[in-house]
C-alpha cells in the first residue's frame, strides 16, 4: 500500500513518466506534482501521468502546486486519469498561489508555466463543498486544462457542492461535476462539427435569401 505519491521538480528526475499506484491508505495523502519553484536548482517537469489510483479520505485528491514569487518553469504534459475516490476533500486542484503570504510579501506571482493538463475519468464519492478550485497564475494563466467525465458524488447535501476557475478557461469533455461554479465552460467539439458550422457560414454567404412574400 502506498502512503504518499508525490513528484517534484528536481534535476535528476527523469521524464516522461508513468506513475501507477492502486491504492492509497487513508489520511493526509495524497497525487501531488508540487511543490514547483520552491528550490532554485529546480527543472521543468513535463510527461507525467498518474493512472488506476483510488484515494481513500484524503484531504486532497488531485493536485499540482506551486510558490509563488518562483522562478521562471513549466509543468506540462501532465495526465491524472482513472481515479476512484472514496470520502475525498479537495478532489481537482490546481494551487499556483500555496505560500503566497510567506514568498511572496511584494506581491510576485509564480513564475511556473502550467499547460497541457488532463483530468480524466474520475469516479466515486467527495466530502462537500469543493469539487474543483483552479487557482493559477495571473502572470502566466493555465493552458490547456481538459477536465473530462469527473463523475463524483457528494456524501452529503451540505454544504453545496462548488468549483472556482481562476485565471484559466479549461475545456470540458462529457459529463463533470461542478455545483455552483465561477468556471467558464469551453465545451469540446468534435472536428466535424467544427466543419459543418464552418460550411453553413460559408452558404449563407455565397446564397441570397429571397424576401419573404406576404398577402
Amino acid at each position: 500500500m502506498i502512503a504518499s505519491l508525490s513528484v517534484k521538480a528536481t534535476p535528476t528526475l527523469p521524464s516522461p513518466r508513468l506513475l501507477v499506484a492502486p491504492d492509497m491508505a487513508s489520511g493526509a495523502t495524497r497525487y501531488y506534482i508540487g511543490s514547483l519553484g520552491k528550490r532554485p536548482d529546480e527543472k521543468d517537469v513535463k510527461g507525467v501521468t498518474i493512472k488506476n489510483c483510488t484515494l481513500k479520505g484524503t484531504t486532497n485528491g488531485a493536485r499540482i502546486k506551486t510558490y509563488a514569487a518562483s522562478l521562471p518553469l513549466q509543468a506540462s504534459g501532465i495526465v491524472y486519469e482513472d481515479i476512484i475516490m472514496d470520502h475525498v476533500k479537495n478532489p481537482v486542484i490546481i494551487d499556483q498561489h500555496y505560500n503566497s503570504k510567506t514568498m511572496s510579501e511584494d506581491g510576485k506571482a509564480s513564475g511556473v508555466q502550467i499547460s497541457d493538463v488532463q483530468f480524466r475519468d474520475f469516479t466515486g464519492t467527495i466530502v462537500p463543498p469543493v469539487v474543483v478550485n483552479l487557482d493559477c497564475n495571473e502572470a502566466a494563466p493555465c493552458q490547456d486544462i481538459v477536465l473530462a467525465e469527473i463523475v463524483l458524488t457528494a456524501v452529503s447535501e451540505k454544504p453545496p457542492l462548488s468549483s472556482t476557475c481562476n485565471n484559466v478557461k479549461p475545456t470540458f469533455s462529457g459529463n463533470v461535476t461542478l455545483g455552483q461554479s465561477s468556471c467558464r465552460r469551453i465545451t469540446h467539439r468534435l472536428p466535424f462539427l467544427n466543419q459543418v458550422s464552418s460550411m453553413t457560414k460559408f452558404l449563407y454567404s455565397i446564397i441570397p435569401i429571397a424576401p419573404t412574400l406576404t398577402d
